[in-house]
This record gives structure tokens, C-alpha cells and sequence, in this order.
């Protein structure tokens, strides 16, 4: 059966997964660590398990939510919370399994099908996660985690959240073209300083 469905993508990507030095079992303490994290994060923005669905990609996750949930709740409840559930984690995990996330924000019309989700949309989220300006933008900082919203996404939301952390509009390449997003970091982790 095959549905047409608007969803909102939330993506996230541990970065450095498979660097040298890290161990499967630090690789897996990771991905427990991550799924913990949203699962309590999501509930932090009271989303019903019902109202998503996690798309498992080993060293990530992309989230996809019902359009009945809001993208504000998403950004200013869920990644809020995301943060602290990581830095909660990093707090008593071993250096080898400490986690940074690199965290896109996009929503659009998909298909969906026995399989999963396929259209422009759920690739475009991904296309973001996997820029290199986010990937810079995570590597010259020490944030736990780099968000970019995609331009459709960003319309929605303004704008920010008073108070919230200060977006900068960049240019992300992806594979078709380069796509506006706006980007901001969450929570200066301690653990990774120096």
C-alpha cells in the first residue's frame, strides 16, 4: 500500500562514528546512548511513540513525525532536551563513546510504502545532516550538537524562540544544488574543551 504523507524529518548523525580508535563496543554504548537520548527527548515534547517513527542508520537516526505535531515543538522542546539527554550521557561515558550530533530540521510531502519513506523531501533531510558546512560547523566548535533547519522549515518557525540560540543563515552543498538552511549550536560540552 502506498500512502502520500507530509511528515517532519528530524535527523541526527553521531559524528567521528567510525574514527579510528573507537571500538564496537564503544560504537554500540553509542547507539544505546542515542536512542535513549531522543526516546527521552521526544517525550520531553510529548510525542506519542505512535506519532514517529525511527529510521535506523547505524552511526544516526532519522525521525519521522506526524504532521499533527508541531516543527516549534520539535525545535523548542525536542532539541533542547536532546542536548541535555546527551550531555548527560558524555557525563559518564568513556572518552571513546562520547557523543556530538550533527541534527537537521526539514518537513515536506513523501511517499510512503511497505518499506519505508521515499521522495525529495526525506532525501533533502538527509542531504543537510550530510553537508560540509554542518560538518564544519560542528568541527570548529565545541557543541554538543550543530542543527540546520532547511529553508521551508525555517518559515514555519519564525520567528526564533526568545532566548533560544542564535541562528546563522548558511549555504549547504548537497548532490542536486546548494540549499539555504539555518544553523545553530546547542550546549558547549565541558568534556570536549581543549
Amino acid at each position: 500500500m502506498i500512502e502520500h504523507v507530509r511528515k517532519i524529518f528530524f535527523g541526527l548523525d553521531i559524528v567521528g562514528f567510525n574514527q579510528t580508535g573507537r571500538t564496537d563496543i564503544a560504537c554500540l554504548d553509542m547507539r544505546r546512548g542515542l536512542y535513549d537520548a531522543l526516546g527521552r527527548a521526544l517525550a520531553a515534547g510529548s510525542l506519542e511513540a505512535e506519532s514517529y517513527d525511527l529510521l535506523d542508520r547505524g552511526d544516526g537516526i532519522m525521525a519521522v513525525i506526524d504532521e499533527s505535531v508541531e516543527l516549534h515543538t520539535v525545535a523548542s522542546r525536542v532539541v533542547p532536551a536532546l542536548t541535555s539527554a546527551i550531555h548527560e550521557y558524555n557525563h559518564s561515558a568513556r572518552p571513546d563513546a562520547q557523543i556530538r550530533l550533527r541534527a537537521a530540521l526539514h518537513s515536506g510531502d513523501v511517499f510512503r510504502d511497505d518499506h519505508g519513506y521515499v521522495g525529495r523531501h526525506v532525501s533533502h533531510a538527509f542531504r543537510l545532516l550530510d553537508g560540509p558546512e554542518l560538518r564544519g560547523t560542528l568541527a570548529a566548535s565545541v557543541a554538543v550538537l550543530a542543527l540546520a533547519v532547511s529553508e521551508s522549515a525555517w518559515r514555519e518557525l519564525e520567528p526564533p524562540t526568545p532566548g533560544g540560540p542564535e541562528f546563522t543563515s548558511i549555504l549547504i552543498s548537497t548532490k542536486e544544488r546548494a540549499a539555504r538552511a539555518w544553523v545553530a549550536e546547542f550546549g558547549a560540552s565541558p568534556a570536549l574543551v581543549g
